[in-house]
């Protein structure tokens, strides 16, 4: 985020350059007398619902930024030679993308004791690919990069037990106004059920199965599959965590696209280009 004007001295940030979020700034002067409506008084140029993001460590955000080995996963933006950047599509760039957005949106509230809702940054796509498997650490609940469901499951118990520890919203509401994403290819299946019995779901998969089993052909990621370990969990099974719960309850859950560029859409029927000619039926 940068300040108005930056963009004169450095004009090679224009095209990257993004205004200050509305939570950021001065709210503008309610008139004697209490002229405006309530919420812009209170609220002054942001929109309601008020959203605050956990500024979280390292290890669940930027450090997966540093960890990772290629530069075409779970991001959105690459930067090239002659400071030019472009987007691109990555089936996970949303993870990153959403923060991003939501980092500058009017939505943003800086102030945790106005926020209609918590959003929790927890970069486990990225971790899921392309970090684990390729670094030899963190690991989340396993010795090894094997069994993925794993790691992300205790992934995500270590994000909620930081937050506990931290701050005290989580307990003011058992976490019914908290927001997580999980937009790896099962989605919140294997979400530990004391997260996922309460919070909010941003997730591409609505599977609302209550005795669902892994889909996957990828043996690390079939949570159906169960493991223990010696210190962990006191021995139980890792299934324990999250067995009985639906990948999606539309009660509570959102179902989100993946991200996509803006090319990807300007080239869409529905925004006036030409119908697309398919002779085959093929779903993935």
């Amino acid at each position: 985020m940068l300040t108005a004007g930056l963009e004169d001295s450095r004009p090679w940030l224009s095209k990257v350059m993004m205004s200050l979020p509305a939570a950021a700034l001065e709210p503008p002067s309610v008139p004697a007398g209490g002229g405006g409506t309530a919420t812009e008084q209170l609220h002054g140029a942001r929109m309601p619902p008020l959203i605050y993001i956990y500024d979280m460590p390292p290890k669940f955000t930027s450090r997966m930024h540093q960890y990772k080995n290629v530069v075409e996963h779970c991001g959105y933006r690459r930067f090239r030679p002659g400071n030019r950047s472009e987007l691109y599509a990555d089936g996970y760039s949303v993870e990153v993308y959403f923060h991003k957005m939501l980092s500058v949106s009017p939505h943003r509230t800086f102030d945790p004791e106005e926020a209609d809702f918590f959003y929790v940054p927890v970069y486990y796509t990225r971790w899921m690919w392309p970090v684990n498997g390729w670094a030899d650490t963190p690991f989340y609940g396993a010795p090894t990069a094997w069994h993925r469901y794993s790691n992300a499951a205790h992934m995500w118990l270590q994000a909620k037990n930081w937050i506990q520890s931290n701050f005290p919203f989580w307990d003011r509401r058992g976490g019914r106004d908290h927001i997580w994403m999980t937009n790896h290819d099962e989605g919140a299946c294997y979400m530990p059920t004391e997260i996922y019995r309460n919070s909010i779901m941003l997730t591409h998969w609505g599977r609302m199965v209550l005795n669902h089993t892994s889909n996957t052909a990828y043996f690390p990621d079939n949570y159906s599959s169960g493991v223990r370990w010696t210190g962990v969990l006191d021995g139980k099974d890792v299934k324990t965590l999250y067995d009985g719960h639906p990948c999606y309850d539309p009660h509570k859950d959102l179902v989100i696209p993946g991200f996509k560029p803006p090319e990807h859409y300007v080239n869409s029927p529905l925004l006036g280009s030409c119908p697309l000619q398919r002779n085959m039926l093929l779903y993935l």
